[in-house]
């Protein structure tokens, strides 16, 4: 040890020695596991600790570290906290076994490394190591899967594919063998589960739909070439489903149909490669809310009072009411919004009920704006708007029912899928057949 003192340039040495023995650590782990796995595989990661120890050692634990695309399902025993593992007391000798189990995914060729460390923890409650023994590490080589299978809902090959409520929806299964050797008895199956599916619903292509649990089942009775697939060969299976409807359906929450799709077959087994060979494919396919716009024009109701002629007369002004009605039966709606433009002869009276100021009307492009805001899911009131426009028809619209809205758009955002919801209406006539006082001839310009 060097060290100075204030106001001195002198330098001061202290020197000791101390000893201590080098000697083998007291646990010992080995690793067992799959030396390749293809992405999406589940995977087991056995570790052994063993004490070398010539006397009892107490509070032992296991570190765990697992690599980025390992997601674990279950563990044996289970983690003390995290993933540090709690032995307790070792005797000299003794051995104890953890399992890791998990799906492990990544690109091909990927190196995925566990890693587990054992020591001794400061008390048994203690959630870190105090003191480490040794570490030990295995490799695991990621690869494409061995049987790789593809999910395409309605034509959507997406990770988040969406549907419509109550819709026959088609679902494309498609398999292909990505190994150099042939796989023989292959099976594909697709468990359905999910509160929105209707199970009586499933009907199956070329497969068999197994209602007892839910499941379409392709097997070499019903697509012939999976009792051998050759290097590179693929196959296809087809089924539609249906969702549930009306209060059955607006009572969910969140409503989804869940597609868990595993492929299995055999191969020709190599060191430390099974023999059979799996994967697993899941979806979560979401029903997109049903959000129900219409729009009608009124005269001697809807709350607004109304003047002028009717039938309109060229060349005079009369007024009516358009009402709108937004209805979500579903999924919360965020931003709803409606729009319409007004023809020439057609003005916004600045009049809406209620008069909350959702209602805009911009002169230089003619369109008027109706912000609605969020509708929760499974509203039960619909949201409606009122507001009046008056029309001046010329000479030319004698005899002819003519426009008072047009270009009608609603838009909004379904909260949960993401998904933007776009529709229009037709356009709004004179010919306003929901007032309880129209008769054909009121609709026509005189």
């Amino acid at each position: 040890l060097q060290y100075k003192t204030d106001s001195s340039s002198a330098v001061f040495v202290k020197q000791k020695i101390y000893d201590f023995v080098v000697s083998t650590s007291p646990v010992t782990l080995s690793i067992s596991s799959l030396s390749q796995a293809s992405s999406g595989q589940s995977l087991d990661v056995d570790v052994l600790v063993t004490s070398s120890a010539t006397k009892p050692l107490e509070n032992v634990a296991v570190q765990g570290e697992y690599p980025f695309g390992f997601v674990v399902s279950s563990t044996d025993p289970k983690p003390a906290s995290g993933t540090l593992f709690y032995i307790g007391k070792l005797s000299p000798g003794e051995q104890k076994h953890i399992r890791v189990t998990g799906v492990i995914n990544g690109e091909n060729q990927d190196q995925r490394i566990f890693r587990f460390t054992a020591g001794t923890l400061a008390t048994a409650t203690s959630r870190a190591l105090a003191t480490t023994y040794t570490v030990k590490e295995a490799d695991v080589t990621v690869t494409k899967p061995f049987l790789s299978t593809t999910l395409v809902i309605n034509n959507d090959s997406g990770e988040s594919p969406v549907i419509p409520a109550g819709v026959s929806t088609q679902a494309t299964v498609t398999w292909v063998n990505n190994l150099s050797v042939p796989v023989t008895n292959a099976q594909v199956t697709v468990v359905l589960s999910g509160e929105a599916l209707d199970a009586t619903s499933v009907r199956s292509g070329n497969g068999f739909y197994r209602s007892s649990d839910t499941t379409v089942v392709f097997n070499s009775q019903t697509a012939p070439g999976l009792a051998r697939l050759a290097p590179g060969d693929t196959g296809q299976g087809t089924f539609t489903f249906v969702t549930k409807k009306g209060s059955a359906l607006s009572a969910l929450r969140n409503p989804s149909v869940t597609m868990k799709v595993s492929i299995a077959g055999e191969r020709n087994d190599t060191s430390n490669v099974p023999g059979t060979v799996t994967s697993t494919l899941t979806r979560t396919i979401k029903v997109a809310t049903n959000l129900s716009f219409t729009s009608r024009a009124v005269r001697t109701i809807g709350g607004i009072p109304n003047t002028g002629p009717w039938p309109p007369v060229a060349d005079k002004e009369t007024t009516y009411t358009v009402q709108y009605t937004l209805t979500n039966n579903l999924n919360s709606v965020a931003g709803a919004k409606v729009s319409a433009v007004l023809p020439t002869n057609v003005r916004y009276t600045g009049v809406s009920v209620p008069s909350d100021g959702s209602v805009s009307f911009d002169a230089s492009t003619r369109t008027v704006t109706w912000n609605a805001g969020d509708i929760a899911s499974g509203s039960q009131t619909p949201k409606t708007i009122s507001y009046q426009v008056a029309l001046t028809p010329s000479i030319a619209d004698q005899g002819n029912a003519v426009p008072l809205v047009t270009s009608q758009k609603v838009t909004a955002t379904d909260r949960f899928t993401g998904n933007a919801i776009t529709g229009t209406v037709t356009d709004i006539t004179t010919d306003i057949t929901a007032d309880p006082a129209f008769t054909p001839d009121k609709g026509k310009v005189k």
